[in-house]
């Protein structure tokens, strides 16, 4: 009995392997199958294109040909001659010149081009037996695509609202079809950080996860998809430039026109709650005097916890940016140890029937996240800045220890018994198992 495979879709990062492969194939193989990257409208399947190219060195040209009139793929009859056969001129969806992305150091049939058809799920029957051609013979009529360019499509699922168009089964039978999943950590990681996305919508999908990111598509109206977070924080930022701040009416025009007003309504709740807190002003503040307030603020509305961390952090972050990513000068020293102090405050709040545990736990993963957007190297600048903030953490008093159990969960680091003592003996001292605090 064969086993049932119940689903093959990948995160979109992970697709970088499959292009790399099929590409490899395609430019020592003619006739190899073409990858087809099928997903969510708005999940970035075009934008990471690019970044692959970049990564490669090789050149990209993006082909939208469901838009094109017949012609672009055919060709045109350019001379003809009594008695002998119809030239046509070399089909316009063969040219590589003007290349979407250029790498360093170009050489014209020499460096490996990547053609991509994006939006492949529009085309309709008649185009679909051009690229049937196409996609066999890698090239149209009496043309030749040159040895040095492989073609990937993308496009969206029949089932995505997105106006798809039944593939025929010859065609099909000519691709690898890879489907790529929305994920809000591989999003934040591999994109917003990466991107400069806003750090309100970062902080915002990072606590909600996959809730808001990848909504089911709606016709005819707006709604929830990393693609559509990102034009919305683009527009937030455009908006700053000319403006200033950002009323809450007008937010609520844009995030609604974005996003949808489910979503809209969720991130502007949030949003009042995460700029409420301005730690440009408070990091001059004594932590003692603050963690109070903190504890005020949480028991009227628990949520607040998340937003606080979360506004720490992303000002730490921000200073490291605004400070060169230098982790020696004195002001991201300070921003780490005070966002250390911040975090490790919550360990000792008590509100009734709320644990803040969890929520100090997220936070410290949003800077691990954070620092692992810049790759595996150890040493890159953004690990670096999470080295700098686990470097509070020095042992010296029983807060660190309670910290301690913290990190090992995130890492699921193995404690030294000693460690273990410690970390019990650090509870008792601050009395971490009594009775929460009353309202």
């Amino acid at each position: 009995m064969a086993m049932k495979i119940a689903s093959a879709s990948i995160k979109l990062n992970n697709v970088r392997s499959y292009i790399a492969a099929n590409v490899d194939l395609q430019l020592t193989q003619r006739s190899a199958p073409r990858l087809y990257i099928q997903g969510p409208p708005g999940a970035g399947k075009s934008m990471i294109m690019e970044e692959i190219c970049r990564e490669n060195g090789w050149g990209l040209k993006c082909q939208y040909i469901s838009n094109c009139a017949l012609e672009y793929l055919t060709g045109l009859p350019c001379k003809v001659e009594h008695g002998k056969t119809v030239e046509w001129s070399k089909p316009a969806i063969l040219n590589t010149e003007n290349l979407d992305y250029c790498p360093p150091n170009y050489e014209k049939g020499k460096t490996p081009v990547i053609i991509l058809f994006d939006d492949f799920h529009l085309c309709d029957r008649v185009m679909q037996k051009y690229m049937f051609q196409l996609l066999t013979y890698k090239g149209l009529n009496d043309y030749r695509l040159d040895d040095n360019i492989a073609i990937i499509l993308a496009g969206n699922r029949i089932t995505d609202k997105a106006g798809a168009m039944p593939i025929p089964a010859p065609v099909c039978n000519r691709m690898m079809f890879v489907e790529v999943e929305v994920d809000a950590q591989d999003w934040l990681m591999n994109f917003a950080f990466k991107n400069n996305v806003r750090d309100d919508i970062i902080s915002f999908i990072h606590n909600k996860g996959d809730v808001y990111l990848s909504m089911n598509p709606i016709e005819s109206a707006s709604w929830a998809s990393p693609r559509a977070w990102t034009y919305l924080g683009s527009q937030m930022d455009s908006y700053e430039k000319r403006f200033g701040k950002i009323s809450l009416d007008v937010l609520r025009v844009m995030a609604v026109g974005e996003v949808g007003p489910e979503a809209a309504s969720e991130f502007i709740t949030y949003r009042e709650l995460f700029a409420k807190w301005d730690f440009d002003k408070l990091c001059k503040r004594n932590i003692k005097e603050l963690s109070v307030e903190f504890a005020e603020e949480s028991k009227k509305n628990p949520t607040s916890i998340y937003a606080i961390i979360s506004a720490a952090v992303s000002w730490m972050v921000r200073i490291y940016r605004e400070n060169d990513y230098d982790v020696n000068n004195e002001t991201v020293k300070k921003a780490a140890e005070f966002t250390y102090d911040v975090l490790t405050s919550f360990l000792l709040m008590r509100i009734k029937g709320v644990n803040p545990v969890p929520m100090v736990l997220a936070g410290t993963q949003f800077i691990n996240l954070y620092s692992s957007s810049d790759g595996n190297n150890n040493d890159t600048k953004t690990r670096r800045l999470s080295k700098l903030f686990l470097s509070n953490l020095s042992r010296d008093r029983d807060l660190d220890y309670l910290f301690l159990e913290i990190i090992s969960n995130i890492f699921h680091a193995k404690l030294e018994e000693e460690d273990i003592e410690r970390i019990k003996q650090a509870k008792k001292n601050l009395s971490y198992n009594n009775k929460v605090i009353e309202d």
